[in-house]
């Protein structure tokens, strides 16, 4: 989720962490992130950060990534961003007078203001049986792989497909409060094991989520990942 911020007193500048977003992937549920530090900013709109961990490539070269950090504001911590493009991977940048380190050169219009980034949306984990977790559609329920703030994961009858790209209207029950919303289809795929061939693996994506049910599932993502941690799950 990107959204438009305000608050134009907060900038990047050198020696920040930095997450850089390279790609989201709607399709399997992921984003990639990876860690870097702005080294400087110049004129022009370019900022010099060091190569991220795991390296990006000369294949990632002209493409559009998203630089992130975040700010803890007032109403708490927030992750802002700046969109930018890849220009050059640079082999020995001038890091001191004595040192050179391999860095990345981007452009992107800092001057514009910073957007709000919610990676959480990609952060998935499995709802157990005391999760108080139910995932109803088309007046059924239906067991949930996963779940994230984007949406769910779970199986679904194949003798009633879903149509990919299809939106459907949903209802989800966290802790015995219902909220009714609508679920895009985005993936779907059969697993080959007979035993599980009356069902098909449906990936879906939340598409009028209000901030109350956000902020709902973001709390009930988080307790559940405590949880399984606690016992020693993944």
């Amino acid at each position: 989720m990107v959204q438009d911020n305000k608050a134009d007193a907060v900038r990047l500048r050198p020696g920040q962490a930095v997450d850089i977003l390279v790609n989201q992937d709607a399709l399997y549920d992921r984003a990639d992130v990876r860690r870097s530090i702005v080294y400087d900013m110049t004129e022009g709109d370019k900022i010099i950060l060091s190569q991220t961990t795991p390296a990006l490539a000369s294949y990632h070269l002209g493409n559009s990534m998203d630089i992130t950090f975040v700010h803890k504001g007032q109403e708490g911590p927030v992750r802002l961003g700046v969109n930018a493009k890849l220009t050059e991977i640079i082999k020995e940048f001038q890091l001191h007078s004595n040192e050179k380190v391999p860095a990345l050169l981007m452009v992107g219009r800092t001057d514009r203001g910073l957007k709000t980034y919610d990676l959480r949306m990609f952060h998935r984990v499995k709802p157990g049986p005391m999760s108080r977790v139910r995932f109803i559609l088309n007046d059924s329920e239906w067991p949930l792989m996963n779940l994230s703030i984007g949406g769910p994961s779970f199986n679904h009858a194949s003798q009633q497909p879903l149509e990919v790209g299809k939106t459907y209207p949903a209802f989800i029950e966290i802790d015995g409060t219902g909220y009714a919303v609508d679920v895009k289809i985005i993936r779907v795929w059969t697993v080959p094991d007979p035993q599980r061939s009356r069902f098909q693996s449906v990936s879906a994506q939340f598409v009028n989520a209000d901030r109350r049910l956000e902020f709902v599932l973001g709390g009930k993502v988080f307790e559940i990942e405590r949880e399984q941690l606690s016992r020693g799950l993944e």
